[in-house]
């Protein structure tokens, strides 16, 4: 029974004497993976070229959501020039100018969803001037109802 204390007495301490050592250790290489990870992390392509590619997926959804939207009809000019600057984002891609390439397909998609809204906003506009017209239409038939007095009613229904 001594024995088994004693065993037991000498890992708890052997335990206690690592723990500090270890916390040590953990704490010297996490510092030093941080610091190296953050030096090193910039100059991979990897790290850079994922913002370009969700940059690029983005501005390419926008473009499709507002072709969907009849930007191409509503806000062509619009459209166009977010087009023309993805299909520029692409050429910087293609030549190696991460940076300006993410750049010009975020401005794409900038571009993409203002003609987007320009789209929407004429479909708004021409709905409004529809119920617009048509509004006029029934007043202007209730109006000849009235001016025709309860006459006109009265051998309607009969």
């Amino acid at each position: 029974m001594g024995t088994i204390f004693s065993i037991k007495a000498a890992m708890i301490r052997r335990a206690k004497t690592h723990l500090p050592f270890s916390a040590f250790n953990y704490v010297i290489f996490s510092a030093a993976f941080l610091s190296f990870g953050c030096s090193i992390l910039p100059l991979n392509s990897e790290r850079t070229a994922k913002p370009t590619v969700g940059a690029f997926s983005k501005a390419e959804l926008s473009l499709r959501t507002a072709a969907e939207a009849r930007a191409d009809e509503l806000a062509p000019m619009d459209l166009q020039r977010a087009k023309e600057k993805l299909e520029h984002a692409r050429k910087a891609m293609a030549a190696g100018r991460d940076t300006e390439a993410r750049r010009l397909a975020e401005a794409a998609d900038v571009e993409a969803e203002l003609a987007e809204a320009k789209a929407e906003a004429e479909i708004m506009r021409l709905a409004a001037d529809y119920i617009r017209r048509r509004g006029d239409v029934l007043r202007q038939e209730l109006e000849g109802d009235v001016k025709r007095g309860p006459a006109t009613e009265t051998s309607r229904g009969r």
